[in-house]
């Protein structure tokens, strides 16, 4: 097993403790959203995310950044998830329709499995491995308090304000979210790049993770280190930009890095 990079905490602008690690030493920043449910502590415990994640250190310092309320993050107990006016209890959404009552039954027990990584279906120590992971990262009713929210939410009037140079990533079969919504946010967003990916699994770091670091490294960079073929289909919506490097500090973020200097230690 792979050591874990060591967690550390930034405070948010309104005071929470936020959990990221921080890997690789190159020239570009990139902050990478932990949306899979299981907590930064338990990700280097995958061979497929440790392949990945050292493809993307060969090019960049990579902020893996743990969201408010999971895993290691804070969040304030009176504020939670049911701030949010669309949000119902999770009394209700256990005791609705048959459906929900099933996926909060099987929360953690491996059950989502052949949705969000089909291709490892069969292999049980990725599933025993994925169900701990998960409910580390959050018990059933503080999940679908989570996802009852992420439905309540729509950004999709957000989208044409998107500034900078976007790169949509979708895998062709994905079950847990279709390819049509990367499609859709890579038609609204202005300048967007959508690039389809073979395979099934939602799971970033199951199945063909070197396509995936392939299209990133490239978009980022201009160049890519391994020379594959493997994307099943690309758009740009209208006009390309590249991306800039790093070039200013985003609040709650580790700083850009002067050259030569080390990184800002962030843990308490």
């Amino acid at each position: 097993m792979t050591a874990a990079p060591e967690t550390r905490y930034t405070r948010s602008a309104d005071g929470i403790n936020l959990a990221y690690q921080l890997t690789g030493d190159g020239p570009l920043d990139l902050v990478f959203q932990n949306g899979t449910g299981i907590p930064v502590d338990l990700l280097s415990e995958e061979p497929g995310f440790v392949r990945l994640r050292r493809r993307l250190d060969t090019f960049s310092r990579t902020v893996w950044f743990e969201g408010r309320g999971m895993g290691a993050s804070e969040v304030t107990p009176e504020r939670r998830w049911r701030e949010r006016p669309a949000l119902t209890s999770s009394r209700y959404w256990t005791q609705s329709g048959s459906s929900d009552r099933h996926s909060c039954r099987n929360w953690g027990t491996g059950g989502f499995v052949e949705i969000v990584a089909p291709s490892p279906v069969g292999d049980e120590r990725f599933r025993a491995r994925y169900a701990r992971s998960v409910r580390f990262g959050g018990g059933a009713d503080q999940i679908a308090e989570m996802t009852r929210a992420g439905f309540a939410q729509d950004a999709r009037k957000l989208l044409p304000s998107v500034p900078v140079p976007t790169l949509v990533l979708h895998r062709e079969g994905d079950r847990f979210i279709r390819v049509g919504a990367g499609r859709y946010l890579a038609e609204h967003i202005p300048n967007a790049k959508f690039v389809v990916l073979p395979g099934d699994d939602h799971l970033f770091f199951v199945g063909d993770t070197d396509a995936l670091a392939d299209e990133i490294e490239g978009f980022l960079t201009g160049a890519r280190t391994s020379k594959r073929p493997g994307v099943l289909g690309c758009r740009r919506n209208r006009s390309s930009a590249r991306l800039p490097s790093r070039s200013t500090e985003s609040p709650g973020l580790p700083p850009p890095r002067p050259p030569g200097r080390e990184p800002r230690d962030l843990s308490r």
